[in-house]
């Protein structure tokens, strides 16, 4: 039962919006286990990590959302985390984990060349 990313990530958020916790974390285990049966970084970090990070920070699971995050980091998407000042990382965003991977994130943004005016 092959689904979509997307369709995952909307069944995820729903469980959440209805505050249906556990139904949230045994979807987000189901949709992991099918993405690691598909060979490939990509289709675990694009497919998994970067949509179900936001939605461990949400149900305030510190030890999930840290997990992909350092994974997407060690994937070289580190780009593509807004999880810095995102809302959905409030309930995780005093864990001592969560604010060293933040300064992590702010000191490579640091070591970026400033934007060009095109």
């Amino acid at each position: 039962d092959n689904r979509a990313p997307n369709i995952w990530a909307t069944y995820v958020r729903a469980l959440i919006v209805l505050e249906r916790r556990d139904d949230a974390l045994a979807a987000l285990q189901g949709w992991q286990a099918e993405v690691a049966r598909v060979p490939g970084t990509f289709r675990r970090v694009n497919d998994f990590a970067y949509r179900a990070v936001n939605f461990y920070a949400r149900l305030g699971r510190v030890d999930e959302a840290v997990a992909l995050i350092r994974e997407m980091r060690a994937a070289g998407l580190t780009g593509r985390v807004g999880f810095s000042s995102h809302s959905d990382f409030d309930p995780i965003r005093a864990d001592p984990r969560y604010q060293e991977l933040v300064r992590e994130y702010e000191a490579w943004v640091r070591t970026l060349p400033d934007p060009v005016d095109l």
